[in-house]
């Protein structure tokens, strides 16, 4: 029995996706009745539906559906991610061939027709990223296993200043943490922000409690409160974007702290005329 969709503004924005899908994967053949019966699964409501990345779950819904082109435009796009982002690492060329039959197995499925990770792949941030993410584990882990340690990403190695480890992963998620961090930043309140901005102003909480015409305790909570509501935040937009479980997102995070402040004074500069 047919799943009922969604009417409204979720069928328009799944429509969208729809023609999106069909646009970027001409050659990739899925049933549009079966794609949005997947996107009312993932996204039921239009809210939620438009936060996805509507072309990348067409390409891996008909993969999942068994679409041959879909398989082999996935195989070619991790062949591309791989390339990438091996070339970052000086002793790939002793493991990389292996990271990448590794990666092909566990996300495309192996030899014997197991289905792979990638089925679990909800659009919540872009595939690129998805695939990129799991091409530096992998090759951490490769890199690690053949340098005589256990195949695991040591994560307090990673976090070693000026560890390969580091710069490596630094560098490959640069840009998935600014934009965690901004969307973030955005779910504040304006009390929030105005709050964070004080502090990096220098204000201590005597000076946030006269502004706000509270105790200082008040305001000490409040600030304890943003900053609290802003990591949290940070944290699961990451962990959407990378869809990683939230260990190694906290992990991640740690890779950024230098970072931090520096960030957050460039955001909340921009958002001063928002709401």
């Amino acid at each position: 029995m047919p799943l009922e969709l969604p009417d409204g503004a979720w069928r328009r924005v799944a429509d969208a996706f729809d023609e999106a899908g069909r646009k970027a994967w001409p050659h990739v053949k899925l049933e549009k009745q079966r794609f949005l019966e997947r996107l009312a699964t993932l996204a039921p409501t239009a809210v939620d539906l438009e936060q996805r990345a509507g072309a990348d779950l067409y390409l891996v819904t008909a993969f999942i559906g068994g679409d041959r082109a879909a398989a082999a435009a996935l195989d070619a796009l991790l062949q591309a991610e791989a390339d990438r982002s091996l070339r970052r690492f000086p002793d790939s060329d002793r493991w990389a061939a292996e990271a990448v039959d590794r990666l092909r197995d566990r996300l495309l499925g192996g030899p014997d027709g197991a289905s792979g990770r990638l089925a679990d792949y909800q659009g919540r941030g872009p595939l690129s990223t998805y695939l990129r993410s799991a091409v530096v584990r992998e090759a951490l882990n490769r890199r690690r296993a053949h340098g005589g340690t256990a195949g695991e990403v040591d994560v307090e190695k990673r976090s070693d200043p000026g560890s390969p480890e580091r710069e490596i992963a630094q560098t490959m998620y640069r840009a998935e943490f600014v934009a965690a961090f901004e969307e973030a930043l955005c779910l504040l309140s304006r009390r929030d922000r105005a709050l964070l901005r004080l502090a990096l102003k220098g204000f201590d909480l005597e000076r946030m409690a006269s502004c706000y015409g509270v105790h200082r305790t008040t305001a000490g909570r409040w600030m304890a409160d943003a900053r609290a509501r802003l990591l949290a935040a940070t944290r699961r937009r990451l962990a959407e974007r990378l869809q990683l479980p939230p260990s190694q997102v906290t992990s991640h995070l740690r890779l950024f702290q230098s970072q931090w402040d520096l960030s957050l004074e460039r955001l909340l500069d921009e958002s001063r005329k928002r709401p």
